[in-house]
C-alpha cells in the first residue's frame, strides 16, 4: 500500500510542478528525497509541500500536515512556505500563516500522531480537476 501511495505522489508532483510554477510565477526545483518539502525556489527561499489526496475538499472541515513540516518551518522562519492539496475537486492551497493552524492528534490511543490542521476556510482554490 505504501508504494503505491508513494508512487501516486510522485506522479502528482510531475503534474503540479508547472501548475504551481504558473500561479506563482516562480521556478520551482524537486528537492532531494526524504526532505520536508517536495518542491523550492533558491532564488526567493520558498519550500512547497504537495499533499495529494483521494477526497473532495468538502469531506473534512480541516486538512492535515505533518507536526514535523511545522517544526521544519519553526526551524527556518526566515522562508516562505506553501503546503498544497491536491484534492479529487481542485487543487488548493494555503500560504503558511501560524495564526491561521492548530493541533491536535490522529490516530489510535496508543499509536497518536501530533499533526497540524488547517480549516479549509484558509485554503485557496487554485483549479478545478
Amino acid at each position: 500500500m505504501f508504494c503505491k501511495n508513494f508512487k501516486f505522489g510522485l506522479k502528482s508532483e510531475r503534474l503540479i510542478k508547472p501548475i504551481l510554477e504558473k500561479y506563482l510565477d516562480i521556478n520551482l526545483y524537486f528537492t532531494k528525497r526524504g526532505h520536508n518539502f517536495d518542491f523550492k525556489n533558491k532564488e526567493e527561499n520558498i519550500y512547497i509541500e504537495l499533499k495529494t489526496r483521494r477526497i473532495y475538499f468538502r469531506t473534512f472541515e480541516k486538512m492535515i500536515f505533518s507536526y514535523y513540516k511545522y517544526m521544519y518551518i519553526k526551524r527556518n522562519p526566515l522562508n516562505k512556505y506553501y503546503i498544497v492539496y491536491k484534492l479529487l475537486d481542485g487543487l488548493y492551497i494555503f500560504k503558511y500563516c501560524r495564526s491561521k493552524i492548530s493541533f491536535g492528534y490522529i490516530g489510535a490511543t496508543k499509536l497518536k500522531n501530533k499533526v497540524c490542521f488547517i480549516h479549509r476556510k484558509h485554503l485557496t482554490h487554485v483549479l478545478h480537476n
